[in-house]
């Protein structure tokens, strides 16, 4: 295997005909309820964790950690402020096509810490009402007041983003994350049981 060098950032996406529009990457990002943050310490070594995000103007993207010393994503962000956010948010498997409808994004971006008072309750007020709309203010106010101090909030401000679908030409808004792409047989199956 031949050895690359240098950066691959600035790489076109290979399959252009699922590759989506800046909107349609926000649309998936939106729509995703967990996502995987991606991140490295010093010594290049990669680290990738589930988080929950909540995504704010198309600008910055927000989510929260445990506010104690130690956590090897709060550490790694310290030491290096660029991070990739890696939302998936389609995955049905079409066994019988030997394949994935899918829809996902990537973020590209820089880590911060959020200490000013108002931004931080603001984003956890957008990360309860994204992930827990049912929950009452009542509720929320004291669940804020009892862990809000114990929490890190964080930002990432958005630097690049990119989006991949099965169903990228026949995207339709509010509804391909949603429902299965109908995708055609392969003439090699076709009569084949499954």
């Amino acid at each position: 295997m031949k050895e690359q060098n240098g950066s691959t950032a600035d790489r076109p996406m290979r399959r252009k005909e699922r590759e989506l529009t800046v909107d349609q990457a926000w649309e998936v990002v939106e729509g995703t309820d967990h996502a995987v943050l991606a991140t490295v310490d010093d010594e290049g070594n990669p680290y990738g964790v589930p988080i929950t995000p909540v995504a704010a103007d198309r600008k910055r993207i927000y989510f929260h950690a445990t506010g104690k010393p130690g956590g090897r994503k709060s550490d790694n962000m310290k030491m290096n402020r660029r991070v990739s956010l890696t939302c998936i948010g389609k995955d049905m498997t079409v066994p019988e096509l030997y394949t994935v409808d899918y829809a996902s994004a990537i973020v590209e971006g820089t880590a911060s810490i959020v200490t000013d008072p108002e931004e931080r309750a603001q984003a956890m007020v957008a990360l309860v009402r994204r992930h827990a709309p049912g929950n009452s203010d009542a509720r929320n106010a004291i669940q804020f007041t009892n862990r809000l101090p114990a929490l890190a909030v964080w930002r990432i401000d958005v630097v690049s983003i990119s989006g991949k679908a099965r169903a990228a030409a026949k995207w339709e808004t509010g509804k391909t994350l949603r429902e299965p792409t109908p995708m055609p047989v392969q003439p090699w199956l076709v009569g084949v049981p499954k």
